[in-house]
């Protein structure tokens, strides 16, 4: 990503009519004029118990539709001395497509998080779909079994490809 060798941009579409950018500055002729300093994070918290990292990486190639998947995650799971058990964080996803027809392109997305605290367990999903013309994201919590926060986003939109792609 950087050194870039010209100035790079990545447009956010956040909804209506507003659009934040990113703006990325080349390093100038000379190269750079010093080294950035960053605070370092504060990881103690990962040192208080064990995680366990479980990745995963697949790539699934159905035949029989000429269908292409590419699914990756990972499961972690360790347990800090302020929560009541083990915390377990999953985040997986897959991106589909046909062969040859860029408008069924699908990626599918699921965040989940489980965790004990004060006598309570509370579980927070989030699955987000991204397809050629719409964007949906639900999410969930719940504590207890019992549902204190769900809804849906859905945003319908376009993709338009340069001529020639």
């Amino acid at each position: 990503m950087f050194p870039l060798v010209v100035d790079g941009s990545i447009t956010l579409h956040v909804g209506g009519g507003r659009v934040a950018e990113l703006k990325l500055p080349v390093i100038p002729p000379g190269g750079p004029k010093g080294k950035p300093s960053f605070m370092k994070p504060d990881l103690s918290f990962l040192q208080e118990a064990p995680i366990v990292m479980i990745p995963e990486w697949r790539v699934v190639q159905d035949h029989l539709l000429n269908r292409l998947s590419v699914e990756s995650g990972v499961i972690m799971e360790f347990t800090p001395e302020y929560l009541d058990g083990p915390y377990r964080y999953e985040n997986h996803y897959h991106a589909d497509i046909t062969a040859n027809d860029p408008a069924t392109a699908e990626i599918h997305a699921n965040t989940s998080s489980t965790f004990k605290l004060a006598g309570k367990e509370y579980h927070i999903n989030a699955v987000q779909v991204m397809t050629q013309s719409k964007l949906t994201i639900t999410a969930k919590i719940t504590v207890n079994g019992e549902t204190i926060f769900e809804k849906t986003f859905e945003k319908e939109h376009r993709i338009n490809y340069p001529p020639g792609d």
